[in-house]
């Protein structure tokens, strides 16, 4: 994926693209590059990464992780994005129509959103490579209360483009959104 975004080069001047993935985007050496000016993205979160809340720290390198600690040494406890951004409060609701698949029929969901900034980890295997931590801005949307027997919705998008009022996070909401038109 990554060639592929270097292939298409970076935007003109004044111009702005976005790329949407899917969870197979979420690869870091990927969002990392494209902080390098090839673009911005909407990307679905696949894995619970490590990340820390030092967002005015920036691309500022992380210590390096032990992979054992020394007797007596005490760990400061890893921060995970799926629990952080579990522990926003919903700051605002719609309802959404969901389109029928294969396992549900046509239905709406009230659903809440939340959003806020936090900074990703690079991963271990990556460590000793020249990737630095990425500022992200994260829009959760989930179903609190999901019909009986329903699987309760719950979306994490990540996005490298400001995020700071619940009007830009629907409209990150909206641009993963066209993924599917897109696709087509």
């Amino acid at each position: 994926m990554e060639r592929s975004v270097q292939a298409i080069g970076k935007p003109p001047q004044g111009v702005q693209w976005i790329h949407i993935g899917d969870r197979y985007s979420a690869i870091f050496p990927l969002m990392s590059l494209m902080g390098q000016g090839y673009g911005d993205f909407v990307i679905r979160a696949a894995q619970d990464r490590r990340v820390d809340l030092l967002v005015e720290q920036a691309e500022t390198p992380v210590a390096p992780r032990a992979h054992r600690r020394q007797a007596g040494q005490a760990q400061a406890r890893a921060l995970h994005l799926f629990e952080v951004v579990r522990g926003w409060s919903a700051q605002g609701a719609h309802e959404l129509k969901l389109e029928a698949s294969q396992q549900s029929p046509t239905r709406v969901a009230r659903v809440a959103i939340s959003y806020g900034c936090v900074r990703l980890v690079p991963p271990v295997s990556q460590e000793k490579t020249e990737l630095r931590p990425l500022v992200v801005w994260v829009v959760r949307v989930w179903e609190p209360q999901p019909p009986e027997g329903v699987e309760a919705l719950e979306w994490v998008r990540l996005s490298s483009v400001p995020t700071d009022t619940l009007e830009q996070a629907w409209e990150r909401v909206q641009w993963y959104g066209a993924r599917w038109i897109i696709e087509d």
